[in-house]
């Protein structure tokens, strides 16, 4: 038996096939390489702890930090941070707010119309 490959998940599939053709109107590849790499298997997925967005806030203040797939609530956040996630976990959420930065999903970040320039892309 095979393993399967790629988002199980129907929120996911919709949400990489919104991305793909975002890049593809737009001409940004920032919004189809985040489609591919949502299109990836979950086992393979990016995880992000805070104390990982806590050190790279600080070095791209003014950024937004894209992480295709979950920010965990390890570590603690001491400055705003903008953060546009596939998924948070509660705590992360919660931490990132309580410093008066954002947490965003990524389909609101879609919606938003951010400028790809102003996004950095976590791994």
């Amino acid at each position: 038996m095979t393993k399967r490959t790629g988002p199980t998940r129907e929120k996911t599939k919709s949400l990489a096939i919104a991305l793909e053709r975002k890049g593809t109107v737009e001409k940004a590849a920032l919004w189809k390489d985040i489609a591919r790499r949502l299109s990836r298997p979950s086992r393979i997925r990016t995880t992000v702890n805070l104390t990982r967005i806590a050190r790279l806030g600080k070095k791209m203040q003014h950024q937004w930090l894209l992480v295709p797939g979950k920010v965990l609530g390890g570590g603690t956040v001491e400055k705003p941070v903008r953060v546009i996630a596939l998924d948070f976990s509660k705590k992360a959420a919660e931490k990132i707010i309580a410093q008066k930065g954002k947490a965003i999903s990524i389909r609101q970040a879609m919606q938003e119309k951010i400028a790809p320039k102003e996004i950095v892309i976590v791994e």
